[in-house]
C-alpha cells in the first residue's frame, strides 16, 4: 500500500483533531522543560488496570463543557473534582484538557 499522510476528518471532530494537533507540536517543542517538570512527579494508579478490575470498574469524567451538551459546569475546579471522585471510588479518571470545545487545560 502506498504511504499516505493522515487527513482530518471534516466537521467537528476535524477541527478538534486539527487543533489537537497544533497543540502536540507546540508542547513537543517544550518537551524538555515538561519532562523535567514530570520527573518531580510520582507515578499515578494506572489506568489499565483499572480497566482489568474483576470488580465494577467506573471510569469518571471531569469536564467544564461539551460541543454536544454546551456549559456543564464552567467553574469546576478539576483537582477537586477528581479527589471526589477518586474518595468516591472510581477505578480511573477521564479529565478533559482540550480547551475550545471542552474548556479544559493542562
Amino acid at each position: 500500500q502506498a504511504n499516505r499522510a493522515w487527513v482530518a476528518p471534516v466537521g467537528p471532530l476535524g477541527r478538534l483533531s486539527t487543533a489537537a494537533l497544533a497543540r502536540a507540536e507546540e508542547l513537543e517543542r517544550r518537551s524538555v522543560e515538561l519532562r523535567a517538570r514530570a520527573a518531580d512527579i510520582p507515578p499515578g494508579p494506572s489506568f489499565a488496570a483499572a480497566l482489568r478490575r474483576a470488580d465494577l470498574a467506573v471510569i469518571a469524567e471531569v469536564k467544564r463543557r461539551s460541543p454536544s451538551k454546551g456549559v456543564i459546569n464552567a467553574a469546576i475546579d478539576a483537582g477537586q473534582q477528581a479527589g471526589a471522585y477518586a474518595r468516591g471510588g472510581a477505578a480511573a479518571l477521564s479529565i478533559l484538557t482540550e480547551p475550545a470545545e471542552f474548556g479544559g487545560s493542562v
